[in-house]
């Protein structure tokens, strides 16, 4: 089973072909690793905001596998999704 991203040694995802679609499978791993990455924000922002996080994480990537965009947009989505919850986080 192929992934089409490859892990860095910092731990970060890189795309290996921004226009490559997505697949049941590749939005798996995404979640996976999105989940996994906000681990440490949970302290930060508490079990139910890190929750409510992880569900809207959820609800996207099933829209965006639904409309059939690129890997790009799926991690675009996600860091996005990790930039509002500390930015919301630090507003109070």
């Amino acid at each position: 089973m192929p992934l089409n991203f490859t892990e860095k040694g910092n731990g970060t995802l890189s795309s290996v072909s921004g226009s490559q679609r997505l697949s049941f499978e590749n939005i798996r791993s995404f979640r996976q690793h999105f989940e996994q990455g906000t681990i440490p924000m949970r302290f930060a922002l508490g079990d139910n905001q890190h929750q409510t996080l992880i569900v809207a994480m959820y609800e996207g990537t099933e829209k965006l596998l639904n409309q059939d965009v690129s890997e790009f947009a799926v991690l675009e989505y996600l860091e996005g999704l990790k930039l509002t919850a500390k930015e919301l986080r630090q507003q109070g």
